[in-house]
């Protein structure tokens, strides 16, 4: 009889962890909760709040300050807000779009490479 006790205790568990996965999946799909969701990384990965990034944004005219297209630190994607900074300090240097981020990444913010690259698109 405790045998059984036991595996109801389990399933009534597992019932209610999935219940709980679902409920937060809704609110983790809700405006609040993506917010919140960007918030807590941004102070995880950089030490800043989603409003300071907002500012950030806002202060570059809303716009990438290396490719100038119109950015958003909700969105995803091309159009997607991504945090620059100095590997070596951590230092938040601004908020490019994604892809112009990616790219001096690639180049690994050296700037004689940038240069160079510079040089080769203008024929030089």
């Amino acid at each position: 009889m405790r045998r059984m006790r036991a595996n109801w205790t389990d399933e009534k568990r597992q019932i209610e962890r999935e219940k709980n996965a679902a409920h937060m999946r809704a609110w983790n799909a809700t405006e609040h909760g993506k917010r919140m969701k960007r918030d807590q990384a941004l102070r995880k990965a950089y030490g800043i709040t989603l409003e300071q990034f907002e500012a950030m944004i806002a202060a570059q005219g809303g716009v990438c300050p290396i490719c100038r297209e119109k950015i958003s630190a909700m969105v995803k994607g091309r159009n997607g807000a991504a945090v620059d900074h100095d590997h070596d300090t951590g230092q938040v240097r601004g908020i490019p779009c994604q892809p112009c981020n990616a790219a001096l990444g690639t180049f690994g913010d050296n700037i004689e490479t940038l240069e160079r690259a510079i040089k080769y698109l203008t024929g030089g």
